[in-house]
């Protein structure tokens, strides 16, 4: 933690009253020297030190030595600490971070970066490699045939840095390798991890919750690349090298978790559950948060949104135009309970949480959701369900101004979740909490575009485009267009996979803009059924959904392909596809296919303030797992 001395000006970057020498002259600049200064620190050994000198320049021209009395900070506290010039570096990681030292408003800085270089022999996932085994790579010359081949991450991913948890996977190449080198490295990090352990298909390193720590830190807001090398035990001084792949870390923390559907929940659930998973959670399992019964039997719990504070959740139970509800989180007292007349199958809050627009066989209404003597109560009626004025799948935009979602061309009767040919509809609030001015943003030309989501910042909707029936199209992809129409549809190249029918479905937001040192970023998720690196390989005829995860940027450049996002390691849980945001905005400061999943965000660290000029493409991020479902279904 860095020292920070009383009196400090605004900036926090000095101490003292900023005064000046004997003669009364004033402080008018400060230098840090080194200026800039490259360390590293050992795993297992000393961590990195370097003592800074402060000197004060004065108005009548005379310098100070001002190291002892100087106030020491450093802007990223986690990378160690200066005490009168001193600067001790942490044990266990690396970084780049700027030294202030000063007095008052008057302040000089140094730059200080620090790599952290250690390694490990992994026990892991059953792995005997030896104490000795970086000996077996030492001077080893190349041979192609030892090289692996990388499978994940996907190259170009970017992460949160409180990921949690990640992977490596690769293939096994054609020489007879048993033991393998996983190399992390950048200009801040040298980590190395040595493992045999292997699955069917290949090989895994799961990381500690340490070491990614250890590495996300050092790494923060900047990119590393990885690399396996492979090599044979009983011969060393031969080792084949994998490819390189680029992965960024993002400098941003994604608060607060996800709630999906699952089919099948914890041990002993039969059907339906909404289960739970925290962004950053390291203990690789979701938990169930919701498993009604009914009498002895369980009861199929199905589609949900949630409000963007966390805390109202509306729930429909036993399948398509079945009962409905509002509950408490996480307490789930009920709000307004299921009764015969209460029904929808789609829904979203209002930012505030005392409306919520539903779609009910066709009918799009606003009801009354505060609780009070009207709770309940449909305030106004958008669409009846009628020929021609048919819409599912609506959500709210976070300043409450605008409802998006489907004009369905094509109904299947009352099967509202089962349709073709949507287009996608904005209404805006014209007074009074009224919505109308019915604007077309994506119109069908017999393609189907449907799960419409407005962007945390209102200005992008993010959607699915299939040719086929909206319930699970083998085919989707998502898309996303400005909430104005104005720009686009843009296919989600690096979202959507090169693998035919991915079955990407249900996208939704992480609720706030992560402002990161290459620009605003905003997460979001989606299910799949593509391939998991070697861990999971599709079976078309038992399909696995996982939910991945991507960023978009949208004042990128018109490249949409140029970077992906990962995910973390299995977690056991079922089918996912639909997310809802919930999230509480914080006060501005320096986000599948289970057939519902929602957003649970915190205010913490992130804001939820419009980015974005509108008059670029956008750049987005190849998808890249999140989390996995164990067994396919929809609520």
């Amino acid at each position: 933690m860095a020292l920070l001395i009383a009196g400090c000006g605004p900036s926090s970057r000095g101490g003292g009253g900023g005064g000046g020498g004997g003669s009364g002259a004033m402080l008018t600049s400060v230098d840090v020297t080194p200026a800039a200064v490259t360390l590293t620190t050992m795993g297992g050994g000393a961590a990195a030190t370097q003592q800074f000198t402060a000197t004060g320049h004065f108005s009548d021209g005379h310098s100070e030595d001002l190291t002892a009395s100087a106030g020491w900070t450093v802007s990223d506290p986690g990378i160690g600490q200066v005490l009168a010039g001193a600067f001790s570096g942490a044990a266990t990681r690396g970084g780049v971070a700027t030294v202030y030292a000063g007095k008052g408003d008057i302040s000089g800085s140094a730059t200080i970066s620090v790599k952290y270089v250690a390694g490990r022999v992994s026990g892991d996932d059953g792995s005997t490699a030896g104490a000795g085994s970086s000996g077996v790579f030492n001077n080893a010359t190349d041979d192609p045939t030892l090289a692996p081949m990388l499978a994940y991450p996907l190259d170009g991913a970017i992460v949160p840095h409180n990921l949690g948890l990640l992977e490596v996977q690769w293939k096994k190449p054609s020489g007879a390798a048993d033991l393998y080198e996983v190399s992390f490295q950048a200009a801040t990090l040298d980590y190395k991890v040595y493992t045999n352990a292997s699955l069917p298909a290949g090989f895994r390193l799961s990381l500690t919750p340490a070491e990614w720590s250890s590495i996300s830190d050092s790494t923060q807001g900047q990119s590393l690349t990885i690399t396996v090398r492979g090599a044979v035990t009983a011969s060393p001084g031969k080792a084949g090298t994998s490819q390189k792949v680029t992965l960024n870390v993002g400098a941003g923390d994604v608060s607060g978790g996800i709630y999906y559907w699952s089919p099948k929940g914890s041990a002993g659930s039969t059907t339906g559950v909404i289960m739970r998973h925290s962004f950053g959670d390291t203990s690789g399992t979701a938990s169930q948060f919701y498993a009604p019964m009914s009498g002895s039997s369980q009861r199929c719990v199905g589609c949900h949104t949630i409000t963007h504070d966390g805390t109202k959740m509306a729930l429909t139970y036993d399948g398509g135009n079945g009962g409905a509800a509002i509950a408490t989180v996480p307490s789930l007292s009920m709000l307004l309970p299921e009764t015969s007349g209460d029904k929808w199958n789609f829904a979203a809050y209002s930012p505030d949480g005392n409306r919520m627009v539903a779609s009910s066989m066709g009918a799009l209404k606003i009801l009354d959701t505060s609780g009070g003597a009207a709770n309940g109560t449909v305030l106004q009626t958008i669409l009846d369900g009628s020929a021609g004025n048919y819409g599912s799948h609506p959500d709210w935009s976070a300043d409450g101004s605008k409802i998006v979602y489907v004009s369905v061309g094509a109904p299947n009767g009352q099967s509202e979740w089962s349709f073709t040919k949507g287009s996608i509809v904005v209404v805006s609030d014209m007074g009074a909490g009224v919505f109308g001015m019915p604007t077309t943003i994506v119109a069908s030309q017999g393609e189907n575009n449907y799960y419409p989501a407005f962007s945390p910042d209102g200005k992008w909707v993010l959607f699915n485009r299939a040719a086929g029936d909206a319930y699970s199209d083998a085919a989707a992809e998502t898309y996303v267009v400005s909430s104005d129409g104005k720009i686009g549809p843009i296919p989600l190249g690096n979202a959507n996979s090169t693998v035919a029918n991915p079955t990407n479905s249900w996208p939704r937001w992480n609720p706030f803009v992560l402002h990161e040192p290459t620009g605003d970023l905003m997460y979001f998720t989606f299910s799949s059924t593509r391939d998991y690196g070697i861990e999971i390989v599709q079976n078309p005829m038992a399909l696995q959904p996982q939910v991945w995860m991507a960023a978009f940027d949208p004042n990128g450049t018109t490249d949409n392909s140029n970077i992906t996002c990962s995910g973390t390691p299995p977690i056991p849980y079922g089918a996912v596809s639909g997310t809802t945001r919930e999230g509480t905005k914080p006060t501005p400061a320096p986000a599948s296919s289970a057939r519902t999943a929602s957003y649970d965000v915190s205010a913490s660290g992130v804001d939820g303030e419009g980015t974005g000029s509108g008059s670029g493409i956008g750049r987005v991020t190849s998808a890249a797992r999140f989390f996995q479902a164990l067994e396919a279904g929809h609520g």
